[in-house]
């Protein structure tokens, strides 16, 4: 006999696949921007260099290629918390430190975020009013900005749910999360630290 598995799990197990595909589909994008920003930079530099002839173009396509692929990525870097992070001042670590750092990180990426994606959508409706493009290709201006702007609310919306997601969390897991990552941080400091022993009847 098959038991039913209760909604909840149907729920997240429907959740998990939904956003696994989303950032399958945004990493392969990126990916492919990625491609096609390095032939454009190698036939520019070749035209550049060497004919006297640079691609047309080239400088817009590389501004927004490179600021999509970057709004591409960061929902699943916050999600998955996947920031470059620095110790600054390792004598303050804590547990409960590394509890209140991630929740302020949450809030202050939500916020951050937030307020570019409002923004950019007033560029977008700006450059909708005026027409606005690009110098050399004439790339409309508008639906850049809406989906960059998209984008960026879909980060803050993603710092917002791992927001939720510590404050829902039990402190104490939180906690022993937090040690985990800590004393992982700190077992290549502890390799480095042990002597060198060299087996008996060597020199």
């Amino acid at each position: 006999m098959t038991r039913a598995l209760p909604n909840n799990t149907l729920e997240k197990d429907w959740r998990k696949t939904l956003f696994r595909r989303l950032e399958h589909a945004a990493g392969n994008l990126a990916s492919v921007l990625l491609f096609a920003l390095m032939i454009i930079t190698f036939v520019d530099v070749i035209g550049r260099n060497f004919l006297n002839r640079p691609l047309p173009g080239a400088p817009e396509l590389t501004q927004i290629f490179l600021a999509t692929m970057v709004l591409l990525m960061l929902p699943s870097v916050s999600w998955r918390q996947d920031h470059i992070a620095v110790d600054l001042v390792d004598m303050l670590k804590s547990r409960l430190l590394s509890v209140v750092q991630q929740i302020l990180t949450s809030v202050i990426g939500a916020v951050l975020f937030g307020v570019i994606g409002w923004r950019l959508w007033g560029l977008g409706e700006r450059a909708g009013r005026f027409n606005d493009a690009t110098v050399s290709l004439y790339i409309p201006l508008e639906p850049i900005f809406y989906g960059m702007s998209i984008l960026a609310g879909a980060t803050a919306l993603t710092f917002a749910a791992s927001l939720l997601r510590h404050a829902t969390t039990p402190v104490s897991a939180e906690m022993k999360t937090a040690e985990l990552l800590t004393q992982s941080d700190d077992e290549p400091e502890a390799e480095q630290a042990k002597p060198v022993v060299g087996r008996k009847g060597e020199g």
